[in-house]
């Protein structure tokens, strides 16, 4: 009986950094397409592969351990016992890309409008608290306004951590024409992202409102807001996003899987609809 099998035993002490560490390590198994054999970095590669503490990848590894993802072979390294299951969303987005290249893939021709930056804009309170920084902070925002048709459909605003060095306006700005995301920006400058949130909720548009004007809504209209945030292995947040969608603009999609690890799993599904 695997580790990951026997209910009996006890899960190593919660941490977010463990936590953070042990879901990027999850993902970079399945993104990699390791298979069970396969041996791992070692502990001090990882480790700066994620950008986080020697120790914290160590306790990540207990767990995956635990979990009977991994087995460690003493004098020979770390190798991959089990291949985890993908997590999360899929269809654009389970992983982070540049909207324009989403729509592309669905036949819905999304262009770049007007690219507004602030190298030096004050942060809102609500913003600040999730940078983990003082409310009125300078910071990076980046407004880009999404065209179909020749019409504005979508706006997105990223507010980038105070302490991160972007590329000058100009060339962020050609950047973003190219077809980049300011993740893309982010990565691409050796920032290490280990993982995203993003929270999907309604938002009413008005006319008489920045956002309704900024769109040429003439009426109010029910649209789709994603409030994303990217992280450090560690938890520290490095980008906050208000991306705001009106009907049309993008189909987002998401999808969520049932662990099979700890579910039965049926023979066959008979016409009664009874596994068996």
């Amino acid at each position: 009986m695997s580790a990951a099998a026997d209910p009996a035993r006890p899960r190593r002490k919660p941490s977010p950094r463990t936590d953070a560490a042990e879901h990027e390590i999850r993902q970079w198994l399945v993104q990699r397409q390791h298979r069970p054999g396969d041996r791992l970095p070692a502990d001090v590669e990882l480790a700066q592969m994620l950008g986080v503490a020697r120790s914290t990848v160590i306790a990540a590894l207990d767990r995956l351990e635990d979990d009977g993802v991994i087995m460690r072979r003493q004098g020979s390294g770390t190798f991959v016992r089990e291949v985890p299951l993908p997590t999360g969303a899929v269809h654009g987005l389970e992983v982070f890309e540049a909207y324009p290249r989403t729509a592309a893939r669905q036949g819905r021709p999304l262009g770049i409008g007007e690219i507004r930056i602030e190298p030096d804009a004050p942060l809102q309170a609500d913003v600040a608290g999730v940078l983990g920084v003082g409310a009125g902070a300078p910071a990076p925002c980046i407004t880009t306004t999404l065209v179909t048709d020749g019409r504005p459909r979508a706006r997105t605003r990223d507010h980038v951590h105070p302490d991160i060095a972007l590329p000058e306006p100009d060339a962020l700005r050609d950047r973003i024409r190219a077809g980049e995301s300011v993740l893309d920006v982010l990565i691409a400058s050796r920032i290490p992202v280990a993982y995203g949130q993003t929270e999907i909720r309604g938002r009413l548009v008005g006319p008489d409102t920045e956002l309704g004007a900024e769109l040429g809504v003439a009426s109010p209209v029910a649209a789709v807001e994603l409030v994303e945030t990217a992280h450090l292995a560690s938890g520290a947040c490095v980008r906050h996003s208000v991306d705001v969608f009106l009907p049309g603009a993008l189909d987002l999609q998401v999808f969520r899987r049932v662990d099979l690890r700890h579910a039965a799993r049926p023979r066959a599904l008979p016409r009664g609809g009874r596994a068996v």
